[in-house]
């Protein structure tokens, strides 16, 4: 009886790093040598066939190209439009932007009964995502460690539910903040039942991979694609490129991202958001390591801090991201105290401190061509980006906050970028901030400088990790707390469940971490 080896199988499992043992197997299960996949073909022509014709067009006419200019995209808020389930009270007005692709919901509700599903009757059109997906949104309840609550977006709208699929608990109030994308390049891994043996894991990405359903386009094809595209006139929408199939590899060779649920680390001009669920990996203490390596063009130079959703209810967690030399240590994810389980959600989005506009960027290492048909791709590529409708002005205002006594800067590096692309302004803000404590439950942080006021002098809030060490040891005392941006008021402040001071004699701070984004203009 004869066994076939898969390598890709060996691979994975780590075996290839030991000759003496890869030379066994060959021996024992010798295997005729791969062939070489055909080109891959874009429309009718090959991959290399195309990347000819574009340069013919793009470089070799007498006349210049001009790529047809897309239309600005209009800003529209659905938020009065929205009507909750009977049973759903809304704390704060909901808003609900739509800016050609990009949707940003906001929303704080109390919810009076037992219940899971959907929390609006209705979901417009204009925000829902043009695909069949579930995007992960990480929310927070006022309920100290006592539940743990999950959301999803599809195309009814926002979904809520309990651990275990059981329902929430009457007079649960939750805050549903989110950026996502109605499109972008879906992930090509499979994390769905696809052998259908009652359960997903790494087998299930074999058997797609193996029956031709999983995608093996690469970053490459993706960019001569949209060339094609621009030369063709046929530009529909730009389909943002996925980081996580090509960019950004977990740790865990073995695993793979949340089960029926999108996953994604997209960039839209300097701004870069990602929604995904995944099993943390090795960690040192109660820091946490996710990917084995991501691509230093979506790192930003600063650190970012983010609050996240570790699966086990008991703790609370926030990521850090920062260049570093060694990739694996890039997104790193302080959790409460060490974790029996290993599953966490993440949903945020933050700046590229030192973006630069596609006309003005000038070529970096990073750029040059490996080989002939990069050099031509690369050419090409400028030649289209050249004729980009956004010029994007960023400006970081943390420097205009009056931050009150109490609150310290856990991080040099907060921010709060306003992001101009000539037609809106948002905010993008991220912030670690440390304190000992308050007497009060609701804590000002800061009054809003003109520049950041919202949009209508809206009310907004904003899921927050906030969590305070005890002792030497890794386990940590947690809260549950929201940043609310009063732009009625024009007031910055934390909502948390409870008071805590902690002695001016003790080692112990009580962090604050939050970040997200929110219409100016």
């Amino acid at each position: 009886m004869s066994v076939y080896i898969d390598e890709a199988l060996l691979d994975a499992a780590g075996l290839m790093d030991f000759p003496e043992l890869y030379a066994y197997i060959k021996e024992r299960d010798p295997k005729h040598p791969i062939e070489i996949a055909p080109p891959v073909p874009v429309g009718d022509q090959t991959l290399q066939e195309q990347v000819k014709i574009n340069a013919d067009i793009l470089e070799n006419t007498n006349e210049e190209f001009v790529p047809p200019e897309p239309n600005m995209p209009v800003k529209i808020d659905y938020g009065q439009q929205i009507v909750n389930q009977p049973f759903i009270f809304n704390e704060m007005q909901p808003t609900l932007i739509v800016y050609g692709d990009r949707v940003t919901l906001n929303c704080f509700l109390t919810i009076k009964q037992q219940f899971k599903g959907y929390v609006f009757n209705s979901y417009p059109q204009e925000a829902q995502p043009k695909h069949i997906i579930k995007i992960i949104t990480v929310i927070f309840n006022n309920f100290s460690n006592n539940i743990n609550l999950f959301c999803y977006i599809d195309k009814n709208g926002p979904y809520v539910y309990a651990e275990n699929e059981l329902e929430i608990a009457a007079n649960t109030s939750i805050v549903i903040s989110t950026t996502y994308y109605k499109q972008f390049e879906a992930l090509k891994q499979i994390n769905y039942d696809s052998n259908t043996d009652g359960k997903v894991d790494i087998m299930d990405v074999w058997n797609g991979s193996g029956q031709g359903t999983h995608e093996a386009q690469s970053h490459v094809y993706g960019v001569v694609k949209k060339q094609s595209d621009l030369v063709d006139h046929d530009i529909e929408g730009t389909v943002l490129h996925n980081f996580l199939n090509n960019d950004i590899k977990l740790i865990d060779k073995l695993g793979i991202y949340k089960a029926d649920r999108a996953a994604y680390y997209i960039q839209d001009g300097p701004i870069v958001t990602f929604s995904f669920g995944a099993k943390l990996g090795d960690n040192n203490g109660n820091v946490y390591k996710i990917f084995s390596t991501i691509d230093s063009k979506i790192l930003p130079p600063y650190a970012k801090y983010h609050a996240m959703h570790p699966e086990q209810k008991e703790f609370k967690g926030y990521c850090q991201q920062i260049q570093q030399l060694d990739k694996s240590t890039s997104f790193q994810v302080i959790i409460s105290g060490k974790l029996d389980k290993n599953d966490c959600e993440f949903s945020s989005t933050y700046v590229i401190d030192n973006y630069q506009n596609l006309n003005d960027a000038n070529e970096s290492i990073d750029n040059q061509p490996e080989s002939n048909i990069d050099e031509v791709i690369i050419k090409c590529d400028r030649k289209l980006e050249t004729h980009s409708i956004y010029q994007y002005t960023i400006t970081n205002e943390t420097g205009q906050l009056n931050i009150v006594q109490g609150f310290n800067l856990g991080s040099p590096h907060n921010s709060f970028y306003i992001v101009d692309d000539g037609a809106c302004r948002v905010c993008v803000f991220n912030l670690l901030l440390e304190t000992k404590g308050f007497y009060e439950q609701y804590q000002p942080e800061s009054p809003i400088p003109d520049a950041l006021v919202p949009l209508n002098n809206n009310q907004l809030a904003f899921p927050a990790t906030v969590m305070i060490t005890v002792g030497d040891s890794y386990q940590t005392d947690t809260f549950v707390g929201y940043f609310i941006v009063n732009g009625s008021t024009k007031q910055y402040s934390f909502s948390v469940d409870r008071t805590v001071v902690i002695s001016p004699q003790s080692s112990n701070v009580l962090y604050y971490c939050v970040s997200r984004l929110y219409y100016v203009d």
